[in-house]
Protein backbone atom coordinates (compact mmCIF):
# COMPACT_ATOMS: atom_id res chain seq x y z
CA UNK A 1 0.00 0.00 0.00
CA UNK A 2 1.37 3.40 -0.97
CA UNK A 3 1.50 6.15 1.59
CA UNK A 4 1.95 9.91 1.65
CA UNK A 5 3.81 9.69 4.96
CA UNK A 6 7.13 10.71 3.41
CA UNK A 7 5.77 14.16 2.53
CA UNK A 8 5.29 14.78 6.25
CA UNK A 9 8.72 13.49 7.31
CA UNK A 10 11.17 14.75 4.68
CA UNK A 11 11.94 17.79 2.55
CA UNK A 12 10.29 17.50 -0.86
CA UNK A 13 9.61 19.46 -4.02
CA UNK A 14 7.24 19.00 -6.92
CA UNK A 15 9.36 18.78 -10.04
CA UNK A 16 9.30 21.81 -12.31
CA UNK A 17 8.60 19.54 -15.29
CA UNK A 18 4.86 18.88 -15.42
CA UNK A 19 3.32 17.15 -18.42
CA UNK A 20 -0.17 18.32 -19.37
CA UNK A 21 -2.22 16.85 -22.18
CA UNK A 22 -3.61 19.12 -24.89
CA UNK A 23 -7.04 19.37 -23.26
CA UNK A 24 -5.47 20.30 -19.90
CA UNK A 25 -7.26 17.65 -17.86
CA UNK A 26 -4.43 15.17 -17.24
CA UNK A 27 -0.97 15.70 -15.82
CA UNK A 28 2.11 13.74 -14.82
CA UNK A 29 4.98 14.94 -12.64
CA UNK A 30 7.13 13.74 -9.75
CA UNK A 31 7.61 14.60 -6.12
CA UNK A 32 11.34 14.56 -5.37
CA UNK A 33 12.06 13.64 -1.75
CA UNK A 34 15.33 14.48 0.00
CA UNK A 35 16.11 12.54 3.17
CA UNK A 36 18.98 14.91 4.04
CA UNK A 37 17.93 15.38 7.66
CA UNK A 38 18.31 11.64 8.26
CA UNK A 39 21.98 10.80 8.92
CA UNK A 40 21.28 7.04 8.73
CA UNK A 41 19.60 7.26 5.32
CA UNK A 42 21.44 6.02 2.26
CA UNK A 43 18.92 6.95 -0.42
CA UNK A 44 16.45 9.56 -1.63
CA UNK A 45 13.21 8.85 -3.45
CA UNK A 46 11.12 10.07 -6.36
CA UNK A 47 7.36 9.49 -6.55
CA UNK A 48 5.46 9.73 -9.81
CA UNK A 49 2.18 11.62 -9.50
CA UNK A 50 -0.69 11.40 -11.97
CA UNK A 51 -3.48 13.98 -11.96
CA UNK A 52 -6.90 13.90 -13.62
CA UNK A 53 -9.46 16.69 -13.73
CA UNK A 54 -13.01 15.34 -13.40
CA UNK A 55 -16.04 17.65 -13.35
CA UNK A 56 -13.79 20.66 -12.71
CA UNK A 57 -11.92 19.11 -9.75
CA UNK A 58 -8.39 17.72 -9.74
CA UNK A 59 -7.72 14.24 -8.36
CA UNK A 60 -4.19 12.94 -7.80
CA UNK A 61 -2.82 9.43 -7.61
CA UNK A 62 0.59 8.43 -6.36
CA UNK A 63 2.02 6.04 -8.93
CA UNK A 64 5.41 4.33 -8.78
CA UNK A 65 8.15 5.11 -6.26
CA UNK A 66 11.81 5.15 -7.31
CA UNK A 67 14.42 4.60 -4.59
CA UNK A 68 17.61 6.47 -5.51
CA UNK A 69 20.65 5.02 -3.69
CA UNK A 70 23.15 7.77 -2.90
CA UNK A 71 26.17 5.58 -3.53
CA UNK A 72 25.10 5.07 -7.17
CA UNK A 73 25.62 8.81 -7.68
CA UNK A 74 28.85 9.26 -5.69
CA UNK A 75 27.14 10.40 -2.48
CA UNK A 76 27.04 9.02 1.07
CA UNK A 77 24.88 9.33 4.19
CA UNK A 78 26.40 12.73 5.00
CA UNK A 79 25.90 14.10 1.47
CA UNK A 80 22.37 13.66 0.12
CA UNK A 81 21.42 14.22 -3.49
CA UNK A 82 20.19 17.74 -4.23
CA UNK A 83 16.73 18.49 -5.57
CA UNK A 84 18.32 19.40 -8.92
CA UNK A 85 20.05 16.00 -9.08
CA UNK A 86 16.81 14.23 -8.14
CA UNK A 87 14.98 16.16 -10.83
CA UNK A 88 17.48 15.08 -13.48
CA UNK A 89 17.22 11.45 -12.34
CA UNK A 90 13.40 11.62 -12.35
CA UNK A 91 13.35 13.04 -15.86
CA UNK A 92 15.66 10.33 -17.17
CA UNK A 93 14.20 7.34 -15.31
CA UNK A 94 10.50 8.19 -14.99
CA UNK A 95 9.45 10.96 -17.35
CA UNK A 96 11.53 10.57 -20.50
CA UNK A 97 8.93 8.34 -22.19
CA UNK A 98 6.51 11.28 -22.25
CA UNK A 99 8.82 13.53 -24.23
CA UNK A 100 8.20 13.86 -27.94
CA UNK A 101 10.78 15.20 -30.33
CA UNK A 102 9.80 17.86 -32.79
CA UNK A 103 11.46 18.46 -36.17
CA UNK A 104 14.30 20.38 -34.40
CA UNK A 105 15.08 17.42 -32.12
Amino acid sequence: MLSYQSQYLWDWEIDSLIYLNKSGDKLVTTININHGACRECVSESVQKIIGKKINGKWYFLQSVNLVVPRDMYGKDSMHPLTFHELSQIARKEMLSSGLKRNFKG
